[in-house]
């Protein structure tokens, strides 16, 4: 960032600073000057650092990876005296100091502290905050000190929920939940699908997911489904009733015509959406003009309608309880499995931390102790996305700290809130200045921004202005005043309240840029797809003339989107970055090798076979070309429609047997025999994967290191193939370093960045009070317990009590919108497309209205640049990696078959071997003292074994013999038994006996029999090769004992 203008903090902070920084306003640069403003701080003693003392809490990795490398550069710019100029040199050198040296000299002490004490450089997400302090409390959780952190808590989840329905067969209580909610689903929600666990287990995670974020248990609505069905029949009767005593003319024919129909096509059980007609929502009887209707009629209907509200708010609140009854009995069982498996989930640590700082006899001092820390002053940063239960954790940390001369610094921009999804509660951020007025906090708003040049700072300034914002709300403001989606002033008042302080200055060096809006007329979403395709194909063609393609973003709102933009630019062979192509399992050499493992693990799947044998890998290495392929594969189709029994990899064995034994037979022999990752390296190395496709090498290091990380978890192949149709697509993205290529992410991952070159594609606003789920979760009407209400719209119409809870959420869901809209704009340097169809999803798109008319672009377009690969480094081709051919390395391991065939002779040829591995040089000992002590050592190692008396006599005889004597009973040599060596390769070697003199060296095996001689004779010989590198002046022999034979051969 530019120092000159510099937004300057002042240093002497009061105990509670909140900084409220707009986009490109410079929040991590006022973040690292706040740190290192505590760290040399003139109050201090010169070698005092207070590094233990400071926490810095972050949103994301990323960010604490900058903010880290940030206070380093300052630190390092301090003690070396190198600043740009002396306004930056200025603005950190605000400590008070009288003379710069003492500043230059603590720096320096600091940055030599951090080193050596860099675990206590504690700037960290406020997840790594939290393990830190489950992990000083494990105890309290029924954990181990060295329980694990886990991500995918789904099979837990489905394991635990497969335990309750089984244990349903003998336990009544549990059968009884069971048969409550069956009846609730087809009765109540009036769905038919036989895949009811999937129904019941998504609905879980997203309970466990709520329960993570929120903090609490779930409470129930006391009310039954069985209750609403019995109010539905006499509401149903009172329909009847009232039908007959209407009077035959004087009503609106509409009305009359919508009861008739509900009447002749429903029975006592209905659902409200059947109530469909508007007249069904009116408070009272529709006349016709001039016609009145009797007393008891308009009774009758008050109390219908009073009914039907009681229905509909009853069945919203009610409609997850037996799916929370389902809830608690799975998640007592999930409790159980995780804590048998000592492992705790990511997406719970604020909520089990939430349980320890509830309880009674936990106390900070406590907690203090455990951590061997305390901290006094607290940054974080993104505020506007912490959470409550994440606020709850941090709290009671953070007011023990600034009630004894400790700080609290945080940074937000409440205009950037865009992850209450995740629990992100932005009330918070003003919240705070009312619970720490005591503190009398002081608040400080950013407004230059040195990100964006002045024409797109302008036009941010302009649309996200109070007039146009206020403009905007009154032009899609619904005409009823009643409606659920009706802003009233208060609302108003809360929507510009947040978008207050959007107005920036531009940085005074910065005064051009380029905006371009571009309305798409369109009829529906083809013609709206097909549009924004030849424009946005268009658009990055002539871009890719005055910028490098890699400072080109495209922002989408979903992955879904980023899909859709990918294929239009791939199909025009535009380089594109983006999840789908970062993404293994788009990748189709990574389709091929997944298509072979499922052919392996069951050689009937013929579809993956064929799936394999028709891809680039197999053709390259057979040197069989796709024609023949394909030949082959039609050709098959015969035989399968004759006989539906026909296996594929059988007919390919039969007409390419070669081939087959060649590259496919190994590991058809070895699947499920050797660990999956040796199995797949083999599979990688043996079909020449690297070598042929040597570009694709980062996709398939991603798998292997995939199938590395997972082993633990599932080993077998038919696990870790079940476990990638399900994997979370960040376990599935490579990392690439930055290309040329077009960079393609949805707008909350490029929260934080800046690109030279922004296209929106499709900006619009999808505004909803129902969220991403099927409920929202409200704590006003039970604030004890977490309370789930399904807000549809067949449940509003009639209660004015959901009503004004779907206004709060739609009020919300509306701000999130505009929150988003803000980001996008908001990431550009130097130019910004944008699209805004005038078609949504399944709607007008309202965006249209927010671009005020005469607006849509100013500026002008950046001149001729250089193009990206005068400022890319050269790309260097890195040799593809070579492994070993592991299956054959493996085999070493374990016993051959024909040692498996005789275990008595086995077990007989390791005693007589344990016996002459403990007798050293006979040449002038005791030999029957020597033997005896030998076969005692070898009794110790195998105390079972039955057949020592003929053992003895085989090493006597052995001892006695010619060809063996002159082995053991030696003059002036050195005698090893035992000995291990490393070879080149760094495996170890044992030789059962070495024997070194002056000018010789022999090596000697044992052996039971001259089976296998030629293997036997091999490996002495690799043991010769190793000791002539050790003892390279002399000669080396070799020897095979043959134990059964009793007899000595030298090779």
């Amino acid at each position: 960032m530019n120092s000159k203008n510099k937004q300057s903090i002042p240093s002497d902070l009061p105990r509670v600073l909140i900084v409220e920084a707009s986009a490109g306003s410079g929040k991590t640069y006022a973040l690292a000057r706040r740190y290192i403003q505590l760290l040399i701080d003139p109050g201090l003693a010169q070698d005092e650092i207070p590094l233990k003392n400071i926490l810095a809490i972050t949103f994301t990795n990323k960010a604490a990876g900058e903010m880290k490398e940030r206070i380093l550069e300052f630190l390092k710019k301090i003690s070396l005296d190198k600043f740009k100029d002396a306004e930056e040199k200025a603005n950190l050198l605000s400590f008070g100091f009288l003379e710069d040296n003492s500043a230059k000299e603590k720096a320096y002490k600091i940055i030599e502290y951090i080193i050596r004490n860099y675990n206590f450089f504690q700037v960290q997400t406020i997840d790594s905050f939290i393990n830190l302090i489950l992990s000083g409390c494990a105890a309290e959780l029924e954990l181990s000190a060295n329980f694990r952190i886990k991500e995918r808590y789904v099979e837990y989840l489905k394991y635990s929920l497969d335990e309750c329905i089984e244990k349903a067969a003998d336990d009544k209580h549990i059968a009884k939940v069971f048969d409550n909610f069956l009846k609730q689903y087809l009765y109540i929600e009036n769905k038919s699908s036989w895949f009811v666990k999937n129904n019941i287990l998504e609905t879980l995670k997203s309970l466990f997911d709520a329960q993570a974020r929120h903090g609490g248990d779930f409470g129930k609505f006391d009310v039954s489904s069985a209750q609403i069905i019995r109010q539905k029949h006499c509401v149903y009767e009172s329909l009847r009733k009232l039908k007959q005593r209407l009077p035959a003319k004087g009503l609106d024919r509409r009305f009359v015509g919508a009861l008739e129909n509900f009447l002749d096509k429903n029975d006592g059980i209905f659902d409200l959406n059947q109530l469909s007609s508007k007249y069904f929502e009116k408070e009272s009887l529709p006349l016709n003009k001039g016609h009145t209707i009797e007393p008891a009629c308009k009774d009758a209907w008050r109390k219908i309608r009073q009914d039907f509200a009681r229905i509909a708010e009853q069945e919203a609140m009610s409609l997850f309880n037996c799916y929370i009854d389902i809830f608690k009995l799975v998640y007592d069982d999930f409790r159980k499995f995780s804590r048998n498996d000592d492992v705790l989930f990511l997406s719970e640590l604020n909520q089990q931390a939430r349980g320890l700082f509830i309880k009674e006899n936990f106390s900070l001092p406590e907690l203090y102790y455990r951590l061997a820390t305390r901290f006094r002053h607290y940054l974080i940063d993104e505020f506007q996305d912490t959470s409550r239960l994440q606020w709850g954790n941090l709290e009671p940390l953070i007011k023990e700290a600034i009630s004894s001369e400790g700080s609290l610094f945080y940074v937000g921009d409440k205009k950037q809130a865009i992850y209450r999804f995740r629990g992100g509660e932005v009330n918070l951020f003003d919240e705070l200045k009312v619970r720490f007025r005591d503190f009398r906090p002081a608040d400080i708003q950013l407004s230059m921004n040195f990100r964006s040049q002045a024409q797109i700072v302008q036009f941010n300034n302009r649309i996200f202005s109070r007039d146009n914002i206020k403009r905007f709300i009154v032009a899609q403001q619904p005409k009823e005043a009643n409606s659920a989606k009706f802003f009233t002033d208060d609302d108003i008042s809360a929507i510009l309240n947040v978008f207050a302080g959007s107005e920036q200055k531009p940085d005074p060096e910065k005064d051009k840029g380029f905006v371009s809006t571009t309305l798409i007329e369109c009829k529906d979403n083809d013609e709206k797809e097909e549009l924004i395709r030849e424009k946005t194909v268009e658009l990055v063609s002539e871009l890719r003339g005055r910028f490098a393609l890699s400072d080109i973003a495209i922002l989408c709102r979903s992955n879904q989107e980023i899909e859709l933009v990918t294929g239009w630019l791939i199909e025009k062979g535009i380089a594109v970055e983006s999840e789908r192509t970062l993404n293994i399992k788009n990748n189709g050499l990574i389709k091929e090798l997944v298509s072979f493992l499922y052919f392996l693990n069951s050689p009937v799947d013929n579809l993956s076979f064929a799936a394999f044998l028709s891809g680039q890998i197999f053709p390259k290495i057979s040197g069989l070309d796709s024609e023949q392929i394909r030949d082959f594969l039609f050709g098959a189709r015969v035989y399968l429609k004759a006989d539906k029994s026909f296996y594929l990899y059988r007919h390919f064995q039969k007409i390419y047997p070669e081939i087959w034994n060649k590259f496919i037979a190994e590991f058809f022999k070895n699947i499920g025999l050797i660990p999956l990752y040796e199995l797949v390296v083999n599979i990688v190395e043996h079909l020449g994967i690297f070598k042929n496709f040597s570009k694709q090498q980062g996709f398939i290091m991603r798998f292997l290191e995939l199938i590395k990380k997972e082993e633990e978890e599932h080993a077998s192949v038919s696990d870790f193939l079940e476990f990638l149709d399900d994997a979370p697509e960040k376990e599935l993205y490579v990392d690439f370093s930055a290309g040329n290529a077009v960079k393609l992410l949805t707008i909350h991952k490029a929260k934080g960045l800046g690109f030279s070159v922004v296209i929106l594609p499709l900006l619009e606003m999808d505004v909803s009070g129902k969220g991403r789920t099927d409920y929202v979760v409200c704590q006003e009407l039970d604030t004890s317990k977490l309370t789930l209400l399904r807000l549809d719209a067949k449940y509003i119409r009639f209660s004015e009590k959901l009503n004004k809870i779907y206004h709060k959420e739609y009020l919300r869901s509306f701000i999130d919108e505009l929150n988003t809209l803000y980001v996008s704009l908001t990431r550009a340097k130097e130019e910004i497309y944008i699209f805004i169809p005038k078609v949504a999803a399944r709607h007008s798109n309202i965006a249209v209205n927010l671009i005020p008319e005469g607006y849509l672009s100013r500026g002008e377009i950046s001149k001729l640049k250089a193009k990206a690969e005068s400022k890319t480094s050269p790309i260097m081709d890195i040799p593809a990696a070579s492994y070993r051919e592991w299956i054959s390395y493996l085999k070493e391991e374990f016993i051959p078959k024909s040692q498996l065939e005789n275990k008595e002779r086995i077990k007989s040829g390791e005693f007589t071997h344990a016996v002459l591995s403990h007798i050293n040089n006979l040449e002038g000992v005791d030999f029957e003292k020597t033997v005896n002590f030998a076969l005692a050592k070898a009794r110790a190692q195998y105390p079972l074994y039955r057949g020592v008396a003929k053992c003895v006599k085989v090493v006597n005889a052995l001892l006695k013999s010619k060809s063996v004597k002159e082995l053991f009973y030696l003059k002036n040599a050195q005698i090893f038994t035992e000995k291990e060596l490393v070879n080149r390769s760094g495996h170890t070697k044992r030789i059962d006996r070495l024997v070194i003199t002056a000018k010789e060296a022999w090596v000697i095996d044992y052996k039971s029999t001259p089976e296998n001689k030629a293997e036997h004779a091999a490996q002495v010989r690799e043991y010769q090769d190793i000791i002539s590198s050790i003892y390279p002046g002399r000669k080396v022999r070799g020897f095979l004992v043959y134990m059964d034979e009793i007899r000595a051969e030298e090779l």
